[in-house]
């Protein structure tokens, strides 16, 4: 029942070419019956949890994509933002954001960012509250969800990693048992 529902990606390396399978649900009335493996990778990408992909800090939310990390804050009820309220400082490995005088990042990142590329905007829309969204972009691509960052700086509140879909695995197509050390690995409970 491990299994049941869930499309598990591997791929298989066969002379340095790398080639897509997978372990399915293939029992009749199941979801994913007939269906190509294209066709359920491009249904768990659209319908993965997105909640590994965001969080929220101390006075901040945040979202990210394989490329930049963006940090929203809000102004509060009755106020708004200028330019002379927002300081942003952007290191390799830290960042610092205060926003009208309150300290909202200030720490070591989960990984590097470039920060030529980091910026920040104050946006106003007709009847909703203004906010900053600061862009934070990363230094190296971080292509599966187990590399994703978990939190914005070290020490605030983490978002789980565990959830944000289907675990990739390599494997060697001239290994008969890899198969099954892989599936055994997915069926124990991880750290």
């Amino acid at each position: 029942m491990w299994l049941a529902g869930a499309v598990l990606a591997l791929i298989i390396h066969r002379k340095n070419q790398p080639v897509a399978a997978s372990l399915q649900d293939q029992s009749p009335g199941s979801a994913s019956e007939g269906k190509t493996l294209q066709q359920l990778l491009q249904e768990q990408k659209e319908s993965d949890d997105v909640s590994v992909y965001r969080g929220e800090g101390p006075n901040y939310t945040w979202s990210q994509t394989e490329d930049e990390v963006e940090v929203t804050v809000t102004a509060q009820e009755g106020t708004d933002f200028t330019k002379k309220d927002i300081f942003a400082e952007y290191h390799k490995t830290r960042v610092v954001l205060r926003v009208q005088g309150a300290e909202i990042l200030n720490g070591n990142t989960p990984a590097p960012i470039d920060p030529d590329e980091c910026t920040w905007q104050i946006n106003r829309h007709t009847g909703a509250p203004t906010f900053v969204s600061v862009a934070l972009k990363k230094k190296k691509r971080s292509t599966k969800a187990e590399t994703h960052w978990r939190c914005v700086v070290m020490g605030h509140a983490e978002v789980c990693g565990r959830s944000g879909g289907p675990r990739v695995m390599a494997l060697n197509a001239g290994d008969p048992k890899a198969l099954k050390r892989a599936v055994d690995q997915l069926k124990s409970p991880g750290p």
